[in-house]
């Protein structure tokens, strides 16, 4: 796997590949934004995004290295938008809910032992306007530049369980997405690690933001 990191968004997934970043925020996200861990709540309502942040560069680049030592990444942006409703009844209801982001890396190109830092580029457009693009160039290390965007308007199916809820749409899951309802905001929440070792305890790295309306 390359150290241009690809995570898994949950509902977010931005069409295939999402990386990771250093810091930076866009938009009014309160200031708890990326303070809460998963903890549930009552999903019920409309919910307008106002913004999104993810953790500093050291954190980042910290979990590069723990998959390729030398490993950087740098220039990151994560914003959102638009609305979600969540019925009683189950349904949902997303009109122009977007999530974008860019990134930077770099990360030496025996990290990927057979393939070549232009072989690692991938670019991805969906037909509703969502893309991923991924350049990199480099020899003995390799430069890379992202960006990516998720475009959802749809209405489908949802479940919540614990700390998480789960979106089915008409063109098929949307993925899982840990969530905390905080007051009148709704928290949508990624966590990872920033080591190899499994006894290291989670982080909050990214949260998009909404408020009820």
């Amino acid at each position: 796997m390359s150290p241009v990191v690809r995570r898994r968004y949950g509902a977010l997934a931005v069409v295939g590949v999402v990386a990771l970043g250093c810091g930076g925020s866009i938009g009014e996200a309160p200031a708890s934004c990326l303070t809460l861990h998963p903890c549930g709540g009552d999903l019920v309502g409309t919910w307008r995004f106002v913004g999104a942040c993810v953790a500093d560069a050291a954190t980042f680049t910290a979990f590069a290295n723990a998959r390729c030592a030398g490993s950087t990444v740098s220039g990151y942006s994560l914003a959102a938008s638009g609305s979600i409703t969540f019925n009683a009844d189950l349904t949902y209801s997303a009109r122009d809910w977007k999530t974008s982001f860019t990134q930077m890396s770099t990360f030496p190109a025996s990290c990927t032992p057979g393939s070549s830092c232009a072989e690692q580029s991938l670019s991805v457009t969906l037909s509703n306007g969502g893309f991923s693009n991924t350049t990199c160039s480099g020899s003995d290390v390799c430069a890379c530049s992202q960006s990516g965007l998720n475009a959802i308007t749809e209405t489908g199916t949802y479940t919540a369980s614990g700390f998480e809820f789960h979106l089915d749409g008409p063109t098929g899951g949307r993925g899982t997405s840990p969530y905390c309802v905080e007051g009148r905001f709704l928290h949508i929440i990624e966590e990872d690690v920033t080591s190899a070792d499994p006894t290291v305890p989670l982080i909050v790295v990214a949260d998009s933001v909404a408020i009820r309306q």
